[in-house]
């Protein structure tokens, strides 16, 4: 009986270890990433500082799709539903005023996403353009045309 007890005890006191182990071994790839995303921000600031803005914004959309492949092939499966199209529609806004839109190796991931929600500030904004429109149509003159709503 005595036997079983130490061998137990030995398990579990094994397990403890390597759980901390493993927890720090974590903590250190975490921290990897951090100080990645701290190096990147530096630099951002840095070149932006010294306005070189063009250079951070193309080095940012040459990152995009590579980025974005890899969200989908490594870490897709760790994401709700809601995070993940909310991490995409970002990444798809940053191609909308692009007469070539997203790069052909992403374009199948992002079209398969569901259509995106309106943000705040969208529906601020339309709010404020029918109130607007609202305006002009009770100021309007009698024989006068109506402004025209989208």
């Amino acid at each position: 009986m005595k036997r079983i007890l130490k061998t137990l005890l030995f398990v579990m006191v094994g397990c403890v270890i390597g759980f901390v182990l493993g927890s720090l071994n974590s903590y250190r790839g975490l921290a990897f990433f951090a100080d990645i995303a701290l190096f990147e921000i530096a630099i951002d600031a840095h070149q932006l500082q010294h306005g070189h803005s063009d250079s951070v914004l193309e080095r940012k959309m040459r990152a995009l799709p590579v980025l974005v492949q890899q969200h989908e092939s490594s870490y897709r499966n760790f994401l709700s539903e809601k995070q993940w199209n909310g991490t995409l529609w970002t990444v798809s806004r940053c191609y909308e005023d692009q007469e070539s839109g997203p790069p052909a190796s992403i374009k199948h991931i992002l079209d398969a996403l569901p259509p995106r929600p309106l943000t705040s500030c969208e529906i601020k904004r339309r709010a404020s353009e029918e109130k607007k429109t609202e305006e002009n149509d009770s100021t309007a003159e009698p024989g006068e045309p109506k402004a025209d709503k989208d």
